[in-house]
């Protein structure tokens, strides 16, 4: 015990120099200390590898995430109406005014001029969609038929930027010119310059048939999404003829800003229409599978989350065993005074140690590699003894701030069992082990 006593009382006697609070230069006095016991340095090393280890895989896998859904908004929801304003047949027959190939910008620039709309609607475009079949010498296959006006669609869309050949502006005259996504042309064999039958069915006086027209391939586009074999594109005057045999057309398009609002947007512009039209967002057709990839994102990082809890239970390993050894060191600093709070805080110091140091770690080795990831993934693939799918990583600051709060929340919630247990120390308890 005198050995014990006169240990903790020099410790003591340095803290005069220190302008820390006592139980904190006492926890960093044992941080120190511990170097001389290799089971705890080794479980303390641990429960900090894990800890960044845990912390980079969350980070790296949110990035990841958030790049895959950053593309998905931009290929998928590039192509689709955000918002569509449709001609709806009932309400034309009781005296409502068609979307024709004239008119639909006069009623689209009703809302576009309108300040209400102003932050949230950037651009219209209007549209004719047919589905039917292609035919190449005999090869058969369904597709989706787009009739768009080149002008307004590169500001609705985002086909322009993956047009890899020929160009959206041969669709701005009525011509029988096509423009076909990439996986159609790779499966049926199409170049530059095919002329394709397109195969369109109509109903008619309860008699099914069909008319056929004949188009010419005149470029591809490649979004890297379904799209690629599922639409054709055509002048939109052209697709007005094919289905109606005028000048009406489906509708026109609306381009959000913010595409996570279009509930209030649709609400607000069919309010603004008096139900005149139907509408539809793209909600209707893709918000469940958007809606999956944000499920996915939260269950994955939860699962990763286990790594941290592990590297907590080493947290309180080493913890543990450091009250142990110190048992005697502790029970003489309760007979000089030392309260149950004091002690306490002697152990959450060596506990914020470790979380800080961890998350610290964690958030340089995430980080670096999230932003690198485009770099890391083309330096492994140039050994050519494995390759790895380009990837894109996007790092937002609401993922990192959680993360690591949840991180620092769970290490710190480890340590508080070890310390308990220290402040459980009584002062007879000096002379009970010596």
């Amino acid at each position: 015990m005198n050995e014990a006593l006169v240990k903790e009382s020099s410790g003591i006697k340095g803290f005069a120099g220190s302008s820390l609070p006592l139980p904190i230069f006492i926890g960093l006095r044992y941080l120190r200390a511990r170097k001389s016991n290799r089971s705890i340095s080794f479980f303390s090393s641990v429960s900090l590898i894990g800890l960044s280890l845990g912390l980079a895989a969350i980070i790296v896998v949110l990035s990841v995430m958030n790049g895959f859904e950053s593309e998905m908004h931009r290929r998928i929801l590039g192509m689709l109406p955000h918002i569509s304003v449709e001609n709806d047949s009932k309400k034309i027959a009781n005296g409502s005014e068609e979307i024709t190939v004239d008119n639909w910008l006069g009623f689209a620039n009703r809302v576009l001029e309108d300040e209400a709309f102003s932050q949230d609607i950037k651009a219209a475009a209007p549209f004719v969609n047919m589905d039917g079949m292609l035919n190449k010498d005999g090869l058969m296959r369904g597709i989706r038929v787009v009739g768009i006006d080149p002008v307004f669609e590169k500001d609705s869309s985002v086909l322009n930027q993956f047009v890899m050949a020929g160009n959206l502006d041969m669709l701005s005259k009525p011509s029988q010119n096509m423009l076909i996504g990439s996986s159609i042309a790779r499966e049926m064999g199409i170049i530059i310059g095919d002329e394709l039958t397109l195969v369109f069915p109509i109903a008619k006086a309860g008699m099914l048939s069909a008319r056929y027209h004949t188009f010419k391939v005149t470029g591809f586009f490649h979004v890297g999404a379904e799209a690629d074999g599922l639409l054709a594109f055509i002048n939109l005057n052209d697709a007005a003829q094919m289905k109606y045999q005028s000048s009406r057309i489906d509708g026109f398009r609306f381009q959000l800003f913010k595409v996570d609002e279009v509930d209030r947007v649709e609400q607000k512009i069919a309010d603004y229409y008096s139900d005149q039209f139907q509408f539809n967002s793209w909600k209707s057709t893709y918000g469940q599978l958007f809606q999956t990839v944000k499920i996915e994102k939260v269950m994955t990082a939860s699962m990763l989350m286990l790594i941290v809890l592990i590297a907590a239970f080493n947290t309180v390993s080493s913890l543990s065993m450091l009250v142990a050894e110190k048992h005697t060191g502790l029970a003489v600093l309760a007979t000089m005074g030392f309260t149950s709070k004091q002690l306490v805080s002697i152990f959450l110091v060596q506990g914020m140690f470790i979380s800080f140091m961890g998350i610290v770690l964690g958030l340089v080795l995430g980080l670096g590699i999230s932003y690198n990831l485009e770099a890391l993934i083309l330096w492994v693939n140039h050994f050519e003894f494995i390759w790895v799918a380009p990837l894109k990583a996007e790092v937002e600051q609401g993922d990192v701030l959680w993360v690591s709060l949840l991180a620092f929340i769970i290490s710190m919630g480890a340590s508080i069992l070890p310390a308990m247990k220290a402040a459980k120390i009584q002062p007879a308890d000096a002379v009970r082990y010596h």
